[in-house]
């Protein structure tokens, strides 16, 4: 649905008060938080490739322990909680991935760069909103654009949309986290 995806993209780049963001992004980051930066490495590949089932479990029980901590501190129910593990994971991916870029490629040009396609295009950097948009043959070709436009080199052009890809990724999370806390709150 193009309102759905159009309204949630207006939401996840709606300014929030400071002091509300603060509060919300303590309690959203809880999991990462946690996190250590050996566990860090663990996430990500996990969120980024195909693992072995016994990994796959072994970072979902990480991930469940540190939820569970932090639904115990904030009051979590199960939404929260499992939005919290979600969120964690897509956290660190925009991390790793920033520490890949090279000095040229400053994480908010790019951002700023994202900032500039149409809300269908950036939508697509999300798979929840891509599969409700469709095929888009198009769409690398106009990301690409936009990218080298912005005097991004085309050989920097896959590693500046795997940065775009982590950090819609996190946002994205963090707005599902917030309609998860909001859920809870009814």
């Amino acid at each position: 649905m193009k309102i759905i995806t159009t309204a949630a993209l207006a939401l996840l780049a709606a300014p929030v008060a400071a002091g509300a963001q603060d509060s919300m992004a303590a309690e959203r980051d809880c999991v990462f938080d946690r996190l250590t930066p050996g566990e860090w490495v663990a996430v990500e590949r996990f969120s980024a490739e195909e693992v072995p089932e016994d990994v796959a479990d072994r970072v979902n029980d990480l991930l469940d322990v540190h939820a569970e901590a932090c639904a115990a501190a904030y009051g979590w129910g199960e939404a929260r909680t499992q939005a919290s593990g979600d969120h964690a994971v897509a956290r660190v991916r925009p991390r790793v991935t920033e520490a890949t870029l090279p000095e040229r490629l400053s994480p908010a040009a790019l951002e700023a760069v994202a900032g500039t396609l149409s809300n269908d295009d950036q939508a697509r950097f999300v798979p929840e909103f891509a599969a409700e948009l469709g095929p888009d043959e198009s769409w690398i070709e106009r990301v690409s654009a936009a990218l080298t436009a912005s005097g991004v080199a085309e050989d920097d052009v896959p590693l500046a949309g795997a940065y775009i890809e982590a950090w819609y990724g996190e946002m994205y999370t963090a707005f599902a986290f917030n309609e998860a806390r909001d859920a809870e709150a009814r």
